[in-house]
């Protein structure tokens, strides 16, 4: 391209410098302007369309890697919404029979509640993002719903999951520390429903994430195709 130009270039020189009349040089002139502007459009018009293809490709390699990580989410977002449902299975019995805790412990089951030690999957968010690239997803309904549940939607479970841990924790040293039959003493009953109602809100946290990971993975499948 670059030699098209300067050959397009010398022409106009040459026009300038010849014997032809006025009228006949502009003409030229004017002509091989004409070609030089053409030549340029198109050659930034191919490096564009190059450059939003190669944008294209890097984006559907993002969002497939992205279907992976939410896949994984899911899995996580499951197996800890099963864990904590069956705390609060548990928890029910133990309001049953807390007036006697010695026909409890014949169920052989544990009122301590678990900890939630899941970890969103961003490290292919966060690398995509912070390159500047996520104006690639041409799809805004997709860029919005995938902005959405890291920026918002994941934060807001982690702190209410950092927050279940934390009472958590502090309630089972308090009666581990006083031993497992202080678990009856009305401040402690009082702390363990306050968890089964936390982590009642949290399996509905996770059962409302898991159905958008899953909407934004069907958005992904429609783009990758």
């Amino acid at each position: 391209m670059q030699e098209e130009i300067i050959k397009h270039t010398e022409k106009i020189v040459k026009t300038a410098k010849g014997r032809h009349t006025f009228g006949e040089k502009i003409k030229e002139i004017l002509l091989e302007i004409g070609i030089i502007v053409f030549a340029v459009s198109i050659s930034i018009w191919f490096h564009s369309m190059s450059e939003k293809h190669h944008q294209r490709e890097e984006a559907k390699e993002f969002l497939i890697d992205l279907k992976t990580d939410l896949n994984q989410d899911i899995l996580l977002m499951e197996t800890y919404a099963a864990r904590l449902k069956f705390f609060n299975k548990n928890l029910e019995k133990f309001n049953q029979y807390k007036s006697n805790y010695a026909e409890f412990e014949k169920l052989k089951i544990s009122f301590f509640p678990p900890f939630i030690n899941r970890e969103t999957s961003t490290g292919d968010y966060d690398g995509f993002k912070a390159s500047g690239k996520i104006g690639y997803i041409e799809n805004k309904k997709l860029k919005s719903s995938i902005l959405k549940y890291y920026q918002q939607n994941m934060l807001r479970l982690t702190n209410a999951e950092k927050f279940f841990d934390n009472l958590s924790v502090e309630t089972s040293l308090r009666i581990n520390d006083k031993g497992v039959e202080s678990a009856i003493d009305n401040s402690n009953i009082t702390r363990l429903n306050m968890i089964g109602g936390l982590s009642a809100e949290i399996v509905q946290i996770y059962d409302q994430e898991i159905k958008t990971a899953k909407e934004i993975i069907k958005e992904i499948e429609k783009e990758t195709k």
